[in-house]
């Protein structure tokens, strides 16, 4: 993930081998509202290939109540 002013790599985790997105650590007050994320994933060939992604996170609710989230794929950025 690239980072950027909200420093997203702290906030989110991403499991490359997988392709999980989640939450990194504790659940706080920090993740809600909407994040915008590139994801770039990269291959170790020769010539390296890479392709990227724009992934729109939406977190609403409370930290009391079941939070809602909606993830959206754009596509390239």
């Amino acid at each position: 993930m690239n980072q950027n002013k909200n420093n997203y790599s702290i906030m989110f985790r991403l499991i490359s081998n997988e392709g999980i997105l989640s939450v990194n650590g504790d659940f706080t007050a920090a993740h809600f509202g909407e994040h915008d994320l590139t994801i770039v994933a990269r291959d170790h060939g020769e010539p390296s290939l890479e392709t990227r992604a724009r992934v729109q996170i939406s977190i609403f609710g409370t930290l009391i109540t079941m939070a809602t989230v909606r993830c959206i794929i754009i596509g390239p950025p």
